[in-house]
């Protein structure tokens, strides 16, 4: 083992713990689930009754690298075992205090990059094409990067304003001038002086002047009763003895 509070050489071994100085950590899940703490440093070993809520910090006494870059953490007072990251999910813990940086072409990591989890995937389809979520191995933050472009950033980037709805032209409106030319008249163009002219083709009948519309025929005066009209039913007879009209009803026989 190298020296108390020392980092291990590139020789140590895998596997091999390192006690260090108890040194304070955050418990930061994707998902903001407690998690219990492991009786062993297994990811998937036996779990304690102790359990640890998202954003709690806790000590940690040792640290011991194991396959896939996962560092467990043995937390102080026999508490039992954590991990810095899960393989498929991403960071489940941070040192306190890591500093922090504002990404760019140099500070952005460039491999090592970790899967989001499930919890992050309705986030992801929100972004602007050509966009996607990343987590810094080495903060466990969330960055954004453009691969088409190679841009990066903390910020999240804003979508494109919606493009404006096409503005569809209208047609233009037909003259309501053509329309109340008088029946069989039209309207022509005369080539050589670029005028307009009236013909008819039913009288073969020309003019510069535009015809006046035809008047509208006058509404059927209802014929006046006649004075000497008679009731219905009643009828005028000439008396031949005297020469004299009379008048008889045939429906109630009177006269």
């Amino acid at each position: 083992l190298a020296p108390l509070g020392a980092c291990p050489s590139a020789a140590s071994p895998l596997g091999l713990g390192l006690a260090v100085a108890p040194k304070r950590w955050r418990y930061t899940p994707i998902n903001g689930q407690p998690i219990p703490t492991r009786l062993s440093p297994e990811i998937e070993g036996p779990r304690s009754s102790i359990r640890l809520q998202a954003e709690e910090i806790f000590e940690v006494v040792e640290e011991k690298p194991g396959l896939g870059g996962v560092l467990f953490l043995k937390l102080k007072d026999g508490k039992g075992w954590l991990f810095d990251q899960k393989p498929g999910v991403g960071i489940m813990c941070v040192r306190e205090g890591d500093a922090k940086t504002t990404p760019s072409s140099s500070s952005l990591p460039s491999a090592g990059l970790r899967p989001l989890g499930s919890a992050t995937i309705a986030a992801q389809s929100s972004l602007p094409a050509g966009w996607e979520s990343v987590l810094d191995p080495g903060s466990g933050k969330t960055y954004y990067h453009n691969p088409t472009t190679n841009e990066s950033s903390w910020e999240r980037p804003a979508a494109p304003p919606a493009p404006a709805a096409p503005v569809v032209a209208k047609a233009a409106p037909i003259p309501a001038a053509a329309s109340s030319l008088p029946a069989g008249w039209e309207n022509v163009v005369d080539p050589s002086s670029g005028k307009t002219y009236y013909h008819n083709r039913t009288t073969n009948e020309s003019s510069w002047e535009r015809p006046a519309a035809a008047p509208a025929p006058a509404a059927p005066v209802p014929a006046a009763a006649s004075p000497n009209a008679l009731p219905a039913g009643w009828e005028s007879i000439v008396d031949p003895s005297s020469g004299k009209a009379y008048y008889h009803n045939r429906t109630t026989n009177e006269s």
